[in-house]
């Protein structure tokens, strides 16, 4: 994590195991990113370079999941953050710990995380 450099471990079922297959190369070291967004030769060392680097790589992902959503003749509106939301109800949803969700979505207080969710507190 880039925030505190914690260390989150999470369970993956077969499907996710699956699609990060897609994305696997030989010869890649342990510190390189997953996916092609960004290249593990180029510096994000300073906040700046790196959140311009993902921004840039958001809009590309948005442009693409529009694509998606018009040619699945989806009428919602669709884009990287939503993927957040989308985890945070079914991870809640299928019970994970809302300490647990909050954590994975870098959030101060619980309290943010029940409002992303659209979960009320019990």
């Amino acid at each position: 994590m880039q925030k505190t450099r914690d260390a989150v471990v999470i369970k993956m079922t077969t499907r996710p195991l699956e699609i990060l297959s897609l994305y696997q190369k030989q010869g890649v070291e342990p510190s390189d990113y997953i996916f092609p967004f960004l290249s593990s030769v180029r510096d994000y060392s300073t906040p700046k370079v790196l959140f311009k680097a993902l921004s840039s790589a958001t809009t590309y992902v948005n442009k693409d999941l529009k694509t998606i959503a018009r040619r699945a003749k989806l009428d919602v509106p669709i884009s990287f953050h939503s993927s957040r939301h989308t985890f945070a109800t079914l991870a809640i949803s299928k019970g994970m710990p809302i300490e647990y969700v909050s954590k994975l979505l870098r959030h101060a207080s619980i309290k943010t995380t029940q409002i992303y969710a659209k979960v009320e507190k019990a």
